[in-house]
Order: C-alpha cells, then sequence, then structure tokens
C-alpha cells in the first residue's frame, strides 16, 4: 500500500489561561512549543504543504509559527473547531495528495484519533499541545503512523543537536 497523502495533527501549543485573556493566545511555552515542534520537522525532513487552522486564535498562532519556518500556505478550516464532527476533515484527507498539518483542539483531536482507530473511546493516546499524530491515506482510509510526545521532540532535537556539535 502507498501513501498518497501525509498528514499530521496537533493540538495547539499552550495557551493563556482564559483569565488572564479571553481570546487565549499562546503562551511562551506555546510558541516555543510550536517552534520546538517545526524543528523537529526540519530533523525528520518533513515538509507541509500546507497548515489548516481553526482561526481560533491559538490555533492560528501556532500554525502561522510552523509556517513560517517553511514558507508554507495556512488556510482556515471550518470543520475543525473543538465541538465538530470529524467526518468532514477525515473526507479531506481521504482526498488530499499534499503534505499538510491540520491544528485543532480538544476534544476534536481526541474524538478525530478515535475515528481513525475504528472506536468510539476517545483518550486511547494522551494527546498533548504541539505534539504531532502522523496520519497518511491511501485514497480509501486513514492510517494513524505515530504519535510523538513533547518529551519525545525534546530529547530527538538534543540528540541531533549533540550530534551536529
Amino acid at each position: 500500500m502507498e501513501a498518497v497523502m501525509e498528514a499530521i495533527i496537533i493540538q495547539h501549543g499552550e495557551a493563556v489561561d482564559s483569565s488572564v485573556n479571553q481570546e487565549r493566545p499562546l503562551s511562551q511555552k506555546g510558541r516555543n512549543q510550536c517552534n520546538k515542534f517545526a524543528e523537529f520537522l526540519h530533523i525528520i525532513n518533513w515538509k507541509p504543504d500546507i497548515i489548516l487552522h481553526s482561526g481560533i486564535l491559538r490555533a492560528y498562532e501556532s500554525a502561522a509559527i510552523v509556517a513560517e519556518k517553511f514558507d508554507c500556505q495556512v488556510a482556515i478550516s471550518n470543520s475543525i473547531n473543538p465541538k465538530d464532527n470529524p467526518d468532514a476533515i477525515i473526507q479531506y484527507l481521504l482526498q488530499e495528495k499534499r503534505n499538510i498539518i491540520v491544528v485543532t483542539h480538544k476534544p476534536f483531536i481526541d474524538v478525530l484519533i478515535a475515528r481513525v482507530l475504528s472506536t468510539s473511546q476517545t483518550g486511547i493516546m494522551t494527546i498533548t499541545n504541539a505534539s504531532p499524530v502522523f496520519l497518511s491515506s491511501d485514497g480509501d482510509m486513514l492510517y494513524c503512523k505515530a504519535y510523538i510526545p513533547e518529551t519525545m521532540i525534546d530529547a530527538i532535537i538534543r540528540s541531533f543537536s549533540n550530534r551536529q556539535s
């Protein structure tokens, strides 16, 4: 089976609490998470052609940080908001041919991943901010290839940096 599309699904970087700012922009930690995610993609030589985000500020900021590193297209998707049904983005990904990053939110990301894994049970994986879930498609089905938690991204970046020294 040869994949025709690869996608990365991430939850936006950490946002400030709504008691600090109602719009919940990224915190400094969230910006750092997104920069590390982009660095990780460079290390593994994975370049997005397009980044979709929900239009919510924290998702937009996460997408913009990564897009700046890769000079790629950024677009809003109206079907990846926190309480949306994942069927529309699943159909979109099944038809897509480009490398794509989808920056979304909880609980949407948990429901999407459960659907890809053909289960109704959410929370099978503890998905954290700016930690990628890799998907691929053969045009008929989506496959979950890997989940790389933030601690693993940090370890990969350190290892790569040590080899470069």
